[in-house]
């Protein structure tokens, strides 16, 4: 007579023994031996974790050798980039930009007060140009 430690037992559970002796038959043609079906099973799960481990090392040495190639690729299309930044700069600088900063300084080591003006409005247009062309909104000053 069961009591309130009795697991009860349910009579239409799965039966693995059966569903694997029923796999073993029809695979192998022959009755079920339960120490061949675990001695077969052992083999080829060895075989099987044998070829992960393979491929999965195989993998990884792909995954690196893809990395190395992919860092070296990028390094190459940086340096096409910069040489290309340096040609455009070079075609599209001008000289005028370049004279007009010169006269900035002259101005500014001038005896003059009035030329120490001139360098100061022009350094704060050269200043406000750069920063139009960096995309900084200029703070107001009184000028637009």
């Amino acid at each position: 007579m069961p009591d309130q430690n009795t697991i009860p037992f349910a009579p239409f559970q799965l039966n693995i023994e059966g569903l694997v002796s029923w796999v073993y038959t029809h695979f192998f043609g022959s009755s079920v031996d339960l120490k061949s079906f675990l001695d077969t099973a052992t083999t080829w799960w060895y075989i099987f974790s044998i070829l992960s481990f393979v491929i999965s090392a195989l993998l990884l040495i792909g995954i690196v050798y893809a990395m190395i190639r992919f860092a070296e690729l990028r390094e190459i299309e940086n340096e096409a980039l910069r040489e290309a930044e340096r040609a455009f700069k070079q075609s599209h600088a001008t000289e005028d930009e370049n004279t007009k900063w010169q006269s900035v300084m002259a101005n500014t080591s001038s005896e003059s007060p009035t030329d120490w003006r001139v360098a100061i409005i022009e350094a704060a247009i050269r200043l406000r140009i750069s920063w139009i062309h960096s995309g900084i909104r200029a703070l107001q000053s009184g000028t637009s």
